[in-house]
């Protein structure tokens, strides 16, 4: 298979606009002036822009009210926050522990603890020391050195840990899960939907009371979940379904809708862990490329970063379909009449899976 790589044209980003004659703005009479004054407005560059932004010096910090003076002063505090680390992000002549506070504000690493400055002081004694080398390091998965880094020495300290989703990663089990759900990525859609229909099915036929009970997060939510663990502030929120009320049809549309949570948690969460792994030289390239591509192949990655799915790149691995696809040089991913009479070979929907991405 072929890649090439050609100078990129913008143009296409700047629209063209058309002015059509309809019964609202018609070309002539009367509506003629409100067409004009249509197209007048648009060329009108001077417009008032109201600037409330709470991260500049104009806004207003005791304009956040609230009849509750504790939510009052817990809003002010998010903002004065945020305010701080604007103010930060644009210091310069940084020491090393800046450097490391900046990275985890510009990837928004405030949200999953408390005390950005206590984090920056112990991952940055933890890189220097390779104190997290532990004698079979090597031998761990990702995700189990995003827990050894970030939560192991973390978990115990109070309110320190506060993205629930982030915080499950001390238990194994959860640590497990994920590490088979993102080996699962080479498997189709079709296929890891089943996955989590068995799973959830045989939740509901468990003889264990407690095994109905299962996590779906607050859209879909019906019942409140208790939990000692990691769900405190969930407490009184409706985040679980009962499997037991469940038949296989709305088992399936939950599978769907969890396999979707899931993913999003890897893509706008863990990611954000296993970036800084790389970025600081705790993981090797090829590692980074097997857990977020799902491959070290440099032409598999290309189609990933395209936009084809790990999935449906190892399937048409797997049929020997790849030497059939190359990038042109306006960087459009085409075919020739060999892939073509393969795609013949599908059905409806794989056939869609794969000609959205072919020009």
């Amino acid at each position: 298979m072929r890649f090439f790589k050609a100078g990129n044209n913008l143009t296409k980003l700047l629209p063209s606009i058309y002015f059509v004659n309809n019964d609202i703005y018609n070309l002539h009479g009367a509506n003629a002036v409100k067409m004009f004054n249509k197209i007048k407005l648009l060329r009108n560059r001077t417009f008032s822009d109201i600037i409330d932004n709470p991260v500049l010096d104009k806004f207003d910090i005791e304009s956040i009210k609230d009849s509750d003076k504790d939510t009052q002063q817990k809003k002010r505090e998010k903002v004065r926050k945020l305010i701080e680390y604007e103010d930060f992000l644009i210091k310069e002549n940084l020491t090393p522990q800046e450097k490391l506070k900046q990275y985890f504000i510009e990837n928004s690493f405030n949200i999953f603890y408390n005390d950005l400055d206590f984090l920056v002081d112990k991952i940055l004694k933890s890189i220097n020391n390779k104190s997290y080398l532990i004698p079979d390091w090597n031998e761990k998965n990702i995700i189990d050195k995003i827990f050894i880094l970030f939560i192991k020495d973390f978990s115990e300290i109070d309110n320190f840990m506060v993205d629930y989703e982030f915080f499950r990663l001390k238990e194994e089990s959860a640590r497990n899960y994920y590490n088979t759900h993102i080996e699962n990525r080479k498997k189709s859609l079709k296929e890891n939907i089943q996955i989590i229909f068995n799973y959830l099915k045989s939740r509901k036929i468990s003889r264990n009371p407690k095994d109905h009970i299962y996590y779906i997060g607050t859209t879909y939510g019906e019942e409140i979940y208790q939990s000692k663990k990691y769900f405190n502030e969930l407490n009184n929120y409706k985040v679980a379904i009962n499997l037991k009320d469940k038949n296989d049809e709305e088992l399936i549309n939950y599978a769907i809708v969890k396999l979707k949570i899931e993913d999003d948690f890897i893509s706008f969460k863990l990611n954000k862990f296993i970036v800084f792994l790389y970025d600081f030289n705790i993981i090797s390239k090829d590692e980074y490329n097997e857990y977020v591509y799902g491959t070290t192949n440099e032409e598999k990655i290309e189609l990933t970063k395209f936009g084809l799915t790990i999935g449906l790149i190892d399937r048409l691995t797997k049929d020997k379909q790849l030497e059939n696809l190359k990038f042109d040089q306006n960087n459009n991913l085409t075919s020739n009449e060999d892939f073509q009479e393969y795609l013949n070979t599908l059905n409806d929907f794989q056939r869609f899976e794969i000609e959205r991405f072919l020009s």
